[in-house]
């Protein structure tokens, strides 16, 4: 029997629950000089901005907790293993987004209602948001490349997360720096660029939630990686035709159902092992496919019942 090859998710999982306490501590960090900047520096903006920084902390804490859970191994109670509550923890995400969305804009409300309340910003609440502008772009960058190459639904979501934040810290410095220049009568920039703030977080939780949901909804995968799992397994020998593929994502990993048809007198041990080395293949040739499920059908008996060709669907 061909041993099938190790999964190299395992230091998938690693890398990407690094990127999540990275994000954590710059997080943790930001959250205290926006608070701090925006008491003392009289901005509502930053105020709001802090918040939406404190839901990161959160949203990174939650994100490293799943990543682990994840990365179990599959059990008796999961058979396909632990990999759904890597896109449960995206929506999760999204979800605190809203929720600080309707906080912050509550709040500016609150303040837009009553201007003659309003203090002017001052130079350090504007320091402190340039500031945070630079590192959360750095911190979007970082892990949505690590997202991208690990097709990693969360980190992903957790990146656009950090960009809104890069978003809102832009909105805020704008008002801010708008108050700050127009003196009294630009006051009220400053619960406007809150609002902003709020308008652009919502726009990154639709966009999170509907990603991740998909991902819940077993999706299929990318049909440029359906043609490499299709691919490897019509390399094998013995394979006549490889009739249908259907593959999902299931956190990390990609779990795979593949039809093959073989020679209609090749015996059940034949067939068995035609199917253990396409496996083998797949999980060789394609990353991250954790799990690949071969149907064995006759080549003459599915011509003649007219199933060939079939797309890859």
């Amino acid at each position: 029997m061909i041993a099938v090859p190790p999964s190299d998710t395992a230091d998938a999982y690693r890398q990407a629950c690094r990127a999540a306490r990275v994000g954590i501590i710059a997080n943790a960090v930001l959250v205290v000089a926006k608070f701090v900047g925006g008491i003392l520096g009289h901005s509502t903006a930053l105020i709001a901005d802090a918040f939406h920084s404190l839901t990161d902390v959160v949203s990174s804490t939650g994100l490293a907790w799943s990543l682990r859970t994840a990365a179990k191994p599959a059990d008796p109670e999961h058979p396909y293993g632990h990999g759904k509550i890597e896109s449960i923890a995206a929506t999760v995400i999204a979800g605190v987004l809203l929720l600080v969305v309707i906080g912050i804009s509550y709040g500016a409300w609150g303040r837009l209602q009553h201007p003659e309340l309003l203090k002017g910003p001052t130079a350090l609440a504007l320091v402190v948001a340039l500031v945070s502008i630079a590192i959360k772009e750095a911190l979007f960058q970082y892990k949505l490349s690590i997202g991208r190459r690990l097709d990693s639904s969360s980190l992903i979501a957790e990146a656009w997360h950090h960009r809104s934040d890069a978003f809102s810290s832009i909105a805020a410095t704008l008002g801010i720096g708008g108050a700050i220049a127009g003196g009294e009568r630009w006051r009220v920039l400053d619960p406007i660029a809150a609002f902003v703030v709020a308008g652009i977080m919502s726009v990154m939780a639709v966009g999170i939630f509907r990603r991740s949901t998909l991902e819940l909804m077993d999706t299929q995968v990318p049909a440029e990686t359906l043609e490499k799992i299709r691919a490897s397994a019509a390399a094998v020998p013995g394979v006549l035709l490889v009739e249908k593929t259907h593959a999902r994502k299931s956190g990390l990993n990609i779990l795979v159902e593949i039809h093959i048809e073989v020679d209609d007198h090749m015996t059940v041990r034949e067939s068995h092992r035609l199917g253990h080395a396409v496996e083998v293949r797949v999980r060789r040739d394609v990353p991250r496919v954790e799990q690949v499920l071969v149907h064995i059908e006759p080549h003459h008996e599915a011509s003649q019942e007219g199933r060939r060709p079939i797309d890859a669907r």
